[in-house]
């Protein structure tokens, strides 16, 4: 892969000839219970080489019940691991999956950015997670995070969730969440509404309300997102979608944005 950096500014275009990116990959083929995948990344500006990365993602399936999984992302210039992932998911019956996750992520800037220079810290995260399904109508799922962004500030994070499809051409998604430490404490919950009138035209809407105090010294404040979105299908390897979304906040009685996006499959 190939590109340019297009990057604008007030005053227009403010990327030069110099702004590139490159990468290529390899698969490993022919291993019929193992997927394996090996990449490198560049990206270039005006001082030189601001990203040189290495990339490599893995899973493994063990005895028809078990999956391994890992990702990792290596900056050559800092010699620093980016990113971390590992998980494994087991399937104890069709229609149960327990999973482990860890995740680890240390930030990393251009080369030539000031940002390169300044001391961060490592987040990690340690995730369990259990996925039941009850019939072709119901399923329910339920979940632990353990987050952990340095100088001690930890923060435990609880999710329940379930989905439904009362009729054929229709999905509801429920989920609620509780998540305190750091002395911040939200609860929250959100639902999601899809319906397929007909086959290649997807509508969806939703919305998401939380309740939340950021410290001791500040009451509670409250905090809501609503959707609107579809997806057309306009043949096997084109799709559009688009998306508007409304933010209402302490911030923001109303902020708006939206996106429209156009997929080919090659």
């Amino acid at each position: 892969m190939g590109g340019r950096n297009v990057i604008f500014n007030l005053g227009g275009e403010a990327s030069n000839g110099r702004d590139y990116v490159w990468g290529l990959a390899a698969n490993l083929a022919g291993v019929k219970t193992t997927d394996a995948e090996l990449s490198y990344f560049m990206k270039l500006d005006d001082a030189g080489i601001a990203r040189d990365q290495l990339g490599a993602t893995f899973k493994q399936y063990l005895l028809n019940s078990v999956k391994l999984y890992g990702n990792a992302r290596f900056d050559l210039t800092s010699e620093t691991f980016s990113e971390l992932l590992a998980g494994v998911k087991y399937y104890p019956v069709s229609n149960l999956v327990l999973t482990g996750e860890w995740y680890q992520s240390y930030p990393i800037f251009d080369n030539s950015s000031i940002f390169s220079v300044f001391a961060v810290d490592r987040y990690q995260e340690g995730v369990l997670r259990v996925d039941y399904t009850l019939n072709d109508k119901a399923s329910v799922n339920a979940g632990y995070s353990r987050q952990v962004y340095g100088e001690g500030s930890d923060v435990n994070v609880y999710q329940i969730g379930t989905r439904l499809r009362p009729i054929e051409p229709v999905q509801v998604s429920l989920n609620y969440d509780f998540q305190n430490g750091n002395g911040n404490v939200l609860n929250g919950g959100g639902a999601e509404v899809t319906y397929e009138p007909i086959k290649p035209l997807e509508l969806a809407a939703g919305l998401q309300y939380d309740v939340y105090q950021r410290d001791q010294a500040t009451g509670r404040e409250t905090a809501r997102r609503y959707w609107l979105g579809g997806k057309y299908k306009l043949n096997k390897t084109m799709t559009a979608s688009l998306r508007i979304e409304d933010n209402v906040n302490h911030q923001f009685t109303n902020d708006w944005s939206g996106r429209a996006v156009f997929n080919y499959d090659f």
